[in-house]
Formats: C-alpha cells, structure tokens, sequence
C-alpha cells in the first residue's frame, strides 16, 4: 500500500491549531492501541494518516467522497494527485457513520480504533470540566461497544491500564535518599538558621558545599575574588540567600539521572517564577513559593522509576505529541501532581503545600493560592505539560489577582537561584 505524498496529509489538516492537536492525539492513542492487535504493519500508516485527517472537511464530506470513489473503480486503488487512497478514504468514511457494513474487516477495526481513540480523548479533555477516573471512563465508555469491538475496547484497556496499576494503597518507590533530602529542605524552610548552623549543615556534605560555593562566584554576584570556603561562601551570600540555595541544592541529587535533570532545573524556574507572583500579589507568603517551586514535580521522581514497558510507552505518546499529564492520566490512573502530593504527605508537609501540589494542575478545583501561583508558573513557561484549559487559568488569575501585565513583569525578577541556575 503506497503511502500518501508527506505534502498532501499537511494540505489537509486543519489549521484550527486546538483541532489539530487533537488529531495528533487521536492518531498517538490510536497507534498505541494498535500495538495490542493483529493488525499488517502497511495498515498502521493508515491508520496515522486517517486519525490525522479524521476531521479534514476535504476529505469527510459525503459530496467529495463519492466523487472519489466513482473515481476509483478499483479496490486497490492507487494513490491520486491530491486525494486519498481508496483504503484510507474508507476508514475514514467508516468513522463518520457513512459507511456502516465495510466487508474488509481490517478496515473496519481501523474505523473501530478511530472511533475509540477519538471518544477517548474528548473524556481527557473533560476531564478538565468534570474530573473522572480512568476506571469510570472505560465504564462509559465499555457501554458503547456497538460503536466498537470487544477486542478494540480490551486492547486500550491493555494499552492505557490507568488506576488498575496504581492502586491508592500503593507506595511509590523513590530514591532512598529522596527521604533525607526533604527532611533537610523541610528543616531549612521552618527553622531558624543562624550563619554558623548553615556553615556547619553546608560542611556535613562536600557536594552541597561545592555547589553553594560555585553558586557565591556565579556572575551574578560580580565576584573579583573568587570564594574558596565555606563560611566565605555564607558570608558572602548571606544567611537567607544561603537558605535558599541549599533547599534547592538538597534536591539536586535526587533529579541527577539524564531524564530528571530537566526537571530539576524547570522546578529552579518555576520556584523564581512563583517568588516573583508573591512579590506582585497577595495571598501568597514568600517563603512558601519557593518552596512550591522545589517541589511541585516530586511526583516525576516516582514516574520516573516505573518499569521499563510504561516508561517507552510515555516516551512515545508523549513524542507524538501528547501533553504529559494528559499520558500519565491514561497509564497510571493519576498525574505527578497527586503522585507528588502523595509522596510529600509522607514526608509530612504541610496540608497547604500538599493542596497546592496536588491542585497545580487544576487550579479550579482549589482555592489554594499556591496551586494558582504554580498554573501560573508553568502556562507561562510554556512547557505544555497538561492540555490548555480556559478555566483553570481564569481561576488562577482569579486567586492571586493577578494579570497578564503581572507577568509579563515577573520574568525580569532576580532572586537568589538566579546564581544557581546560572552556575
């Protein structure tokens, strides 16, 4: 089966960028999915470029197709200048309900997918309106099953397992030192910390230390003569910019693997963003959006450390163009923010910070000013990580009486891990 011309697929897809994503989602779900049926490897390029196309008014129109197939007298049709082989027009045809008795069963199982991967994703995009669980969604969805075979419908159970692999009991596993780590951050957020207790925790380790002093030469601070020690380092910074770094420097070990470290340094952004929102507006303390800003992502700890089948399966959704949140909702049955609230209700956080964690992602479903202040942060650092939510990001606006004006500002802001990013 000769595959449509790159050219043409592009002609076709919607320019609605909102439509568009949600056909690459569509087209992600849907081959994910088929990886658990007997399907020929030539109907899975079909497959692709059907769900890419699935909403191409060119193409899914009644009129257009019959000109088509009066064209195509064949059932092995070619493929046409600027049209559609007569096998993809047919998933597609089939998908719309035009095409009710296809005789070809791979085509019918194509339209089958298209049906479920489409339906699918409208209920991950309710889900921002109407939170519902993985195992609620494959209950109403399993009610449709005129619309798609009992084989389709158990191969995406198989493919997106949600809450079936995480149940509430269950405990996440983390690197062992991710316990001691949060104990010193916890220790350096609420206590007070004179210059010689900080010079005596930054000398129990040589890594903290070296950081803390590469971090006081950092161009930042318009050093001449570079720090050497310790205590110089303490001195230099100052015992708060001090506390600051070495919170953030506690949890660098536990983000150094090649896939964390990204993370780890979004989190030292998105901790100067939140500073910066508590210096514009109210209802936010200082010291708790740095604090926010560290540890909003935790849960990416635990993710990270699942078996190896979940972590290929993210990779590819999440390349093909699914937001994250959005993959971690279909495979595990819940995001990093709740997995992350989980882990610092462990480690006893406070109720507040655990709220905001578990809510940054859906701000609309809190009051917390820190969930709100965290949305904030991440829309405008554009990471994409959840689906774009007209709601959520009018509530968070809502919460800390903030504007776009605000941050637009907000982004000259320096403060203190300004010199660690920077080092």
């Amino acid at each position: 089966m000769p595959n449509l011309p790159q050219a043409e697929p592009c002609r076709l897809v919607s320019s609605d960028p909102a439509l568009a994503a949600h056909s690459r989602r569509v087209a992600a779900m849907a081959l994910e999915i088929a990886r658990n049926l007997p399907l020929p490897r030539p109907s899975l390029a079909m497959l692709d470029q059907s769900a890419r196309l699935h909403h191409a008014s060119q193409v899914t129109q009644p009129s257009p197709l019959d000109r088509l197939l009066r064209d195509l007298s064949i059932a092995t049709a070619k493929v046409r200048a600027g049209t559609l082989s007569r096998e993809r027009t047919i998933a597609l045809w089939a998908f719309h309900g035009i095409v009710s008795r296809e005789p070809d069963p791979t085509i019918r199982k194509l339209a089958e997918l298209l049906t479920l991967s489409d339906l699918l994703d409208e209920q991950m995009e309710l889900d921002l309106l109407e939170p519902k669980t993985m195992p609620v969604i494959w209950r109403e969805l399993g009610e449709l099953r005129g619309m798609f075979s009992t084989a389709v419908l158990e191969a995406a159970q198989k493919a997106f397992p949600g809450i079936s692999n995480t149940p509430a009991s269950r405990e996440w596993q983390v690197p062992v030192q991710a316990a001691t780590a949060s104990e010193l951050v916890r220790g350096l957020a609420w206590s007070e910390h004179d210059y010689e207790s900080l010079v005596a925790v930054a000398g129990r380790d040589p890594t903290l230390a070296g950081h803390l002093i590469r971090a006081a030469n950092s161009a930042l601070y318009g050093r001449t003569n570079p720090v050497r020690t310790i205590p110089e380092a303490v001195g230099f910074l100052g015992t708060e910019d001090t506390r600051k770094l070495m919170m953030a420097l506690a949890l660098r070990p536990l983000f150094a693997s090649a896939g964390l470290l990204a993370v780890w340094k979004h989190s030292l952004a998105i901790s100067r963003f939140c500073q910066g929102l508590a210096s514009a507006t109210s209802g936010l303390p200082y010291e708790e959006a740095l604090l926010l800003g560290l540890m909003h992502d935790v849960g990416r700890l635990a993710l990270h450390h699942q078996n190896r089948q979940h972590m290929e399966a993210t990779a590819r959704l999440v390349e093909a163009g699914c937001p994250p949140t959005y993959v971690e909702q279909l495979l595990f049955g819940k995001g990093h923010a709740e997995i992350g609230a989980e882990l610092l209700a462990s480690w006893r956080f406070p109720e507040d910070m655990v709220e905001a964690v578990r809510q940054h992602h859906r701000p609309a479903n809190s009051s917390s000013p820190g969930a709100a202040a965290l949305y904030l942060a991440e829309f405008w650092s554009e990471t994409d990580e959840d689906l774009p939510s007209i709601r959520h990001l009018a509530s968070a606006f809502s919460v800390l009486g903030c504007s776009m004006e605000i941050l637009g500002k907000i982004t000259r802001f320096q403060g203190p891990l300004a010199a660690l990013m920077a080092a």
